[in-house]
Protein backbone atom coordinates (compact mmCIF):
# COMPACT_ATOMS: atom_id res chain seq x y z
CA UNK A 1 0.00 0.00 0.00
CA UNK A 2 2.92 1.77 0.91
CA UNK A 3 4.65 1.45 -2.41
CA UNK A 4 1.50 2.18 -4.00
CA UNK A 5 1.34 5.70 -2.25
CA UNK A 6 4.59 6.61 -3.81
CA UNK A 7 4.57 6.47 -6.88
CA UNK A 8 1.55 8.53 -7.06
CA UNK A 9 3.82 10.98 -5.34
CA UNK A 10 6.53 10.25 -7.52
CA UNK A 11 4.16 10.83 -10.83
CA UNK A 12 2.08 13.91 -9.07
CA UNK A 13 6.00 15.17 -8.74
CA UNK A 14 7.23 14.55 -12.15
CA UNK A 15 4.20 16.06 -13.51
CA UNK A 16 4.46 19.38 -11.68
CA UNK A 17 8.05 20.02 -12.25
CA UNK A 18 7.47 19.36 -15.69
CA UNK A 19 4.63 21.34 -15.69
CA UNK A 20 6.65 24.20 -14.23
CA UNK A 21 9.39 22.98 -16.43
CA UNK A 22 7.61 24.49 -19.54
CA UNK A 23 5.74 27.57 -17.76
CA UNK A 24 9.41 29.24 -16.38
CA UNK A 25 11.58 28.00 -19.39
CA UNK A 26 13.89 31.30 -20.69
CA UNK A 27 13.78 29.91 -24.03
CA UNK A 28 11.22 28.53 -26.39
CA UNK A 29 11.90 24.37 -27.80
CA UNK A 30 12.99 25.57 -30.92
CA UNK A 31 15.22 28.22 -29.06
CA UNK A 32 16.34 25.54 -26.54
CA UNK A 33 16.85 22.88 -29.15
CA UNK A 34 19.14 25.23 -31.34
CA UNK A 35 21.02 26.44 -28.12
CA UNK A 36 21.67 22.86 -27.45
CA UNK A 37 22.73 22.03 -30.83
CA UNK A 38 25.17 25.60 -31.25
CA UNK A 39 26.74 24.57 -27.76
CA UNK A 40 26.82 20.98 -29.17
CA UNK A 41 28.72 22.01 -32.01
CA UNK A 42 31.58 24.33 -29.83
CA UNK A 43 32.14 21.59 -27.70
CA UNK A 44 33.15 19.61 -30.20
CA UNK A 45 35.22 22.00 -32.10
CA UNK A 46 36.84 22.32 -28.99
CA UNK A 47 37.67 18.87 -28.42
CA UNK A 48 39.08 18.64 -31.94
CA UNK A 49 41.26 20.99 -31.84
CA UNK A 50 42.33 20.16 -28.52
CA UNK A 51 42.88 16.33 -30.20
CA UNK A 52 44.83 18.22 -32.75
CA UNK A 53 47.15 19.94 -30.29
CA UNK A 54 47.80 16.74 -28.54
CA UNK A 55 48.69 14.79 -31.66
CA UNK A 56 51.67 17.90 -32.83
CA UNK A 57 52.61 17.35 -29.53
CA UNK A 58 53.08 13.72 -29.81
CA UNK A 59 54.67 13.99 -33.18
CA UNK A 60 56.91 16.34 -31.91
CA UNK A 61 58.22 14.57 -29.10
CA UNK A 62 58.95 11.02 -30.64
CA UNK A 63 61.00 13.34 -33.48
CA UNK A 64 62.88 14.67 -30.85
CA UNK A 65 63.42 11.23 -29.40
CA UNK A 66 64.34 9.64 -32.69
CA UNK A 67 66.66 12.21 -33.15
CA UNK A 68 68.06 11.79 -29.57
CA UNK A 69 68.47 7.77 -30.52
CA UNK A 70 70.07 8.91 -33.45
CA UNK A 71 72.70 10.73 -31.69
CA UNK A 72 73.31 8.57 -28.84
CA UNK A 73 73.86 5.62 -31.89
CA UNK A 74 76.26 7.27 -33.34
CA UNK A 75 78.20 8.30 -30.58
CA UNK A 76 78.05 4.31 -29.17
CA UNK A 77 79.33 3.70 -33.02
CA UNK A 78 82.14 6.50 -32.65
CA UNK A 79 82.99 4.62 -29.26
CA UNK A 80 83.51 1.25 -30.40
CA UNK A 81 85.29 2.15 -33.63
CA UNK A 82 87.65 4.35 -31.42
CA UNK A 83 87.95 1.63 -29.14
CA UNK A 84 88.98 -0.90 -32.03
CA UNK A 85 91.59 1.45 -33.31
CA UNK A 86 93.11 1.50 -29.68
CA UNK A 87 92.82 -1.85 -29.34
CA UNK A 88 94.75 -2.30 -32.78
CA UNK A 89 97.08 0.32 -31.91
CA UNK A 90 98.05 -1.28 -28.84
CA UNK A 91 98.56 -4.80 -29.59
CA UNK A 92 100.56 -3.49 -33.03
CA UNK A 93 102.53 -1.73 -30.82
CA UNK A 94 103.44 -4.44 -28.23
CA UNK A 95 106.07 -7.16 -29.41
CA UNK A 96 104.58 -11.04 -29.50
CA UNK A 97 106.25 -13.44 -27.24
Amino acid sequence: MANDREWKCFFIGLGIGTVAGFLFAPNSGADTRQLIQDKAAEGSGYLKDQAAGVVQTAADAMERGGKTIRHRKENVIAAVEAGKAAYNEATAATPAL
